[in-house]
């Protein structure tokens, strides 16, 4: 679903010590927007409005925080 898309990956370490690594998503070009996903994760909703914004000029940055790729339902 995102495989045109650039994967970097953002690390930081939790209140407890623990390391936390997320994968990030970019694509565009122009003024950054920054898509903050809801549950499930990054759905097909989430990329439509996505490539909506890239062809109006527009990079788009998704940080994929928890839940499943592509999927449009926790259950």
């Amino acid at each position: 679903m995102l495989s045109d898309w650039e994967k970097s990956e953002f690390s930081t370490t939790e209140v407890d010590g623990k390391p936390l690594a997320r994968d990030v998503y970019t694509k565009g070009t122009g003024p950054v927007v920054l898509i903050i996903q809801e549950l499930p994760g990054i759905g097909t909703e989430t990329k439509r409005l996505a490539d909506k914004l890239i062809a109006a000029g527009f990079t788009l940055v998704l940080p994929h925080l928890f839940g499943p790729i592509g999927r449009l339902s926790t259950i």
